[in-house]
């Protein structure tokens, strides 16, 4: 059956008044609207109109669709705009991270005696990474050694820098300000954090020495919301669906495709982002009204994606905190996973460098160094000949160069 235009609606809905008798249909709208101010819903009113005059209730539904069921709307960006709620979750991120932000700034001139790191170590306009450390960011020999969970949720609040933290807030408000109009607060909520989380997670396991900080998992998960919303919601595209998927397909593979150049961590972006598609698919249906307001049953492929979402989300976050916990290396189970965190061309190279994330242990054995070397390439023992080490000037430069002594001896 082809639906019909809004003028085509509002044409036969004035003829069937005036079939009734019903001349002056603005009048019997205007009533109809004042009434509905008495009951706690438009489906309540309508019903209630339906049962006192049979005629406005039919021609109601038929001007005013828009108003019984809640329809995708094309308007520069992936998601309609059905529930004009204020993004207020979203909000509240962008200002948490930044007053992190600030917060950050001033640990690090109070501990380093500069608001910034010097550009050379950090270009984004951001703190060191010992103060990063110090803050809560991830490090999984942190998480699993000393038992400081919290380092799991704290990094998707921290930043590198500033330039770090604005592209990460542009992106977030980007998607979650329109997933929030759409679904409310609640759910990108728990979408939002729970990718963050689940991001931290994947990172903690596959780049276990590099710190890492961000809200990139967080977002990524947006990305999967949508993927998720994209699939449940399907009908409600309408003729739109292909200008959605070809924008959601090629964002998403210009931001996975862009995880792999180096020194950015992709395996948080991609946790963050299979994580968000699975909560997505667990809580974004959007319901469906018939003509007469009265809610119609989710159709059998939603009840079953959302019964998937459901059982595998925990599933899956519970693996991976087993793998965190009992395994060595993911090297193991997974030879191939450094291509999916950064791939070689001619332009760049993947190994390991010290620049990535190293530590020295000068206490577990007595008159020597532990060098953890990045990417668990393994652990090197060294003379202690009593060198200071730190993460500015030329303390840093003596780590680096002593990294470098242990782990490339061949380089």
């Amino acid at each position: 059956m082809e639906r019909m235009s809004r003028r085509e609606a509002e044409e036969l809905a004035a003829a069937m008044n005036a079939s009734l008798g019903y001349e002056d249909s603005a009048a019997i709208q205007r009533a109809s609207m004042r009434s509905s101010a008495h009951y706690s819903s438009h489906e309540e009113a309508l019903r209630h109109s339906m049962q006192r005059n049979p005629g406005v209730a039919v021609a109601e539904p038929l001007a005013d669709e828009r108003t019984l069921q809640r329809m995708k709307t094309f308007s520069g960006s992936f998601f309609g705009k059905g529930n004009h709620a204020s993004p207020k979750f979203t909000l509240a991120m962008v200002f948490t991270c930044s007053v992190v932000m600030v917060a950050e700034i001033i640990y690090n001139n109070k501990k380093e005696g500069a608001p910034f790191e010097e550009f050379s170590i950090n270009p984004l306009f951001g703190p060191s990474t010992q103060v990063l450390l110090d803050m809560g960011a991830k490090q999984a020999s942190k998480i699993v050694k000393d038992g400081e969970f919290y380092r799991l949720f704290t990094p998707m609040f921290l930043h590198g820098g500033i330039l770090h933290l604005l592209f990460n807030m542009a992106f977030l408000w980007s998607f979650g300000s329109q997933l929030e109009r759409e679904f409310g607060h609640i759910k990108v909520a728990y979408i939002y954090l729970t990718s963050g989380v689940f991001g931290v997670l994947c990172s903690a396991i596959f780049n276990p020495t590099i710190p890492s900080v961000g809200a990139s998992g967080a977002c990524y998960g947006l990305i999967g919301a949508a993927w998720a919303d994209f699939i449940l919601n399907f009908s409600f595209y309408r003729n739109q669906w292909k200008c959605v998927f070809f924008q959601l397909f090629f964002g998403t593979a210009f931001n996975v495709l862009l995880g792999m150049i180096p020194q950015l961590d992709n395996f948080a972006h991609l946790g963050g982002l299979i994580n968000g598609f699975f909560t997505g698919l667990s809580v974004l249906t959007l319901p469906r009204y018939d003509w007469y307001a009265f809610r119609k049953p989710d159709k059998l492929y939603q009840i079953c994606l959302k019964g998937f979402g459901i059982f595998i989300s925990p599933i899956v976050m519970i693996i991976f905190v087993i793998i965190l916990y009992t395994n060595d290396g993911y090297e193991s189970f997974c030879e191939w996973c450094d291509y999916l965190s950064c791939l070689p061309t001619p332009w760049w190279s993947c190994g390991a460098v010290c620049e990535e994330g190293f530590e020295i242990d000068e206490t577990s054995n007595p008159g020597n160094l532990t060098v953890v070397c990045p990417r668990d390439i393994g652990t090197v023992l060294l003379p202690d000949n009593g060198e200071v080490f730190g993460n500015t000037g030329e303390a840093l430069e003596v780590a680096l160069a002593l990294c470098e002594k242990a782990c490339f001896p061949d380089d």
